[in-house]
């Protein structure tokens, strides 16, 4: 049985601050990764590491963890990790420890969020010796493999969607199959939300979702982070939304990247920052929604920037946009493709949870050894 070591992190491990590099420093072109908190932010020519490395948040995404299988360039917002003299680790080990670890739960809670060295330092960490470390990694590896590949099967049958759409209409924006066309506002009724006052604490006590842009991460939203109650309804100007309306984010930062839709599958309230697109006929609301997301260079040209820099897409603009208007047994033919294609997403989102509990279990269980083995090391 391998014998482990106990050994506070600090005394083990350095985290090593990363370097300050501006954008306009970088050399454009270059094959060096630049890391953020967050994964890649650019490249360069030259490299602050010498090898491969592991990455962890300080500032933003503090905690957060990543594995760099080459020479990178961790900027200033996080740390880079070196083995301190005496200790051997095999560096996706290293990785794997801190995970498990999860120091994002010691990131301080006020402005931006950060991690200090000497909160994580103190952690105490048990480890093998280099033979068991290797064995640990590979079991790790192949584990996390089979989670990495059920997420690209699950973004590879996301994409048919839009080629599907493609092949069956064609780009909207161009309009090749010569559809009829008519402006949005002619095809659905436009409903605004809004916000019900923060005075009144029984207004947040209900459990009818209060949709916000935060929300619109995914095609159909079926419940929110936010909830009210449905006296809103009767003492405020918000209205309700049904199932099947299409939403659309009108107003905000998140507009700069993106315009984000999607499909009410319960009905719902939405903030003052959004449009409900209830449709009056000739159109699927599936048909408009996938519309609209293939559309995105097209809505991102219509974003405006206010006076104080706000971006905002405006009401009239949105209802001036001209819709192609193929054949109703044609849309319905597309829902039917769009639900078989919904229908594996189902199964690829059930394969990559089981296959993440594998992970998190094997995990967990690499990190739990037999304490009557353990040597420490002060």
């Amino acid at each position: 049985m391998s014998c482990w070591t106990t050994a506070t992190l600090g005394n083990a491990i350095e985290l090593a601050y990363g370097k300050s590099l501006p954008k306009g420093d970088r050399v454009e072109g270059g094959k060096v990764p630049v890391y953020g908190s967050n994964g890649i932010t650019g490249w360069h020519s030259e490299a602050l590491t010498e090898d491969a490395t592991i990455i962890v948040g300080r500032k933003g995404s503090a905690g957060a963890v990543q594995f760099v299988d080459q020479p990178c360039f961790p900027i200033d917002t996080t740390y880079f990790v070196r083995a301190r003299a005496g200790f051997e680790f095999d560096t996706k080990f290293l990785y794997y420890l801190l995970l498990r670890l999860d120091l994002a739960r010691l990131r301080t809670a006020t402005g931006v969020p950060g991690l200090t060295r000497e909160d994580a330092y103190r952690e105490v960490i048990s480890f093998p010796d280099i033979e068991e470390q290797h064995r640990i990694v590979d079991l790790l590896t192949r584990a996390e493999g089979i989670v990495r590949l059920r997420r690209e099967a699950a973004a590879k049958a996301a994409e048919l969607v839009p080629a599907i759409f493609i092949d069956m209409f064609g780009d909207p924006a161009k309009n090749p199959k010569r559809w009829p066309t008519s402006p949005l506002g002619e095809l659905a009724t436009l409903t605004s939300g809004g916000t019900p006052s923060k005075s009144r604490p029984d207004y947040w006590e209900g459990d009818l979702p209060w949709v916000s842009p935060k929300d619109m991460k995914r095609d159909l939203i079926n419940d929110a982070i936010d909830h009210v109650h449905p006296k809103v309804l009767d003492e405020t100007t918000l209205k309700l939304i049904p199932a099947g309306t299409v939403l659309i984010v009108v107003r905000g930062m998140i507009l700069v990247h993106t315009v984000p839709v999607a499909l009410t599958a319960t009905p719902l309230v939405i903030n003052q920052d959004m449009k409900a697109l209830q449709l009056k006929s000739e159109l699927s609301s599936t048909y408009l929604l996938w519309l609209l997301k293939v559309s995105q260079p097209r809505l991102l040209e219509l974003v405006s920037t206010a006076a104080h820099g706000t971006k905002k897409l405006e009401t009239k603009d949105l209802v001036a946009l001209k819709i192609p208007l193929p054949p109703m047994a044609l849309q319905r033919q597309f829902l039917e493709r769009v639900q078989a294609i919904e229908s594996i997403l189902v199964q690829q989102a059930n394969a990559i949870e089981k296959a993440q509990a594998t992970f998190n279990a094997l995990l967990a269980q690499a990190f739990s050894p037999p304490t009557s083995s353990a040597l420490t090391q002060e």
